[in-house]
């Protein structure tokens, strides 16, 4: 029974749209992953939270869309943050790499956002922080598998959906 009210309160808070429910994901990915999240992610994750959430509102936060341009970086990503419910990061080599995404990842634990891993390809663990080391040992996350030149999902969209929309019931 609270389960299903914490989930209605939270669909109705996204719906909203007001304070730290004006999106229900921030999307980190670095931006060498770019093709990648332009063809196989922001479209189909977008499409399915207006879906299930039910409303035509944008719900997902991709920084070069949401950033307010001339500002700075890190106030920036903090501020969307703020304004994002859970954090869905596109974990891959080029992401470890990055200062930037690195920076992002670490502003979402110290805000106490959720966080959900997307495993684009195999990455070298040697390069995570000891907190995204953790997380990526412990937690279910995202696969992608790729066949070909092609990227495909290991779950569905549905499926990525409602446990993002689970962990903001818990949350």
């Amino acid at each position: 029974m609270k389960t299903k009210k914490n989930r209605e309160n939270a669909l109705h808070r996204l719906r909203e749209g007001d304070g730290d429910s004006e999106f229900a994901v921030f999307f980190a990915f670095s931006n060498k992953d770019d093709a990648f999240v332009s063809e196989n992610v922001v479209e189909p994750l977008r499409d399915h939270l207006k879906k299930t959430v039910g409303t035509d509102r944008n719900l997902l936060c991709v920084g070069d869309e949401n950033f307010r341009f001339g500002r700075s970086i890190h106030d920036e990503v903090i501020s969307c943050l703020r304004r994002s419910r859970l954090v869905v990061v596109l974990l891959s080599n080029d992401f470890l790499n990055s200062g930037y995404c690195k920076l992002e990842f670490d502003l979402a634990l110290q805000l106490g956002k959720p966080v959900i891993l997307m495993i684009k390809e195999q990455v070298n663990e040697d390069l995570m922080t000891p907190s995204l080391s953790m997380l990526y040992r412990t937690n279910t996350r995202i696969l992608w598998t790729r066949h070909g030149g092609n990227y495909f999902l290991k779950s569905t969209w549905d499926n990525v959906i409602k446990s993002i929309i689970d962990i903001i019931s818990d949350k």
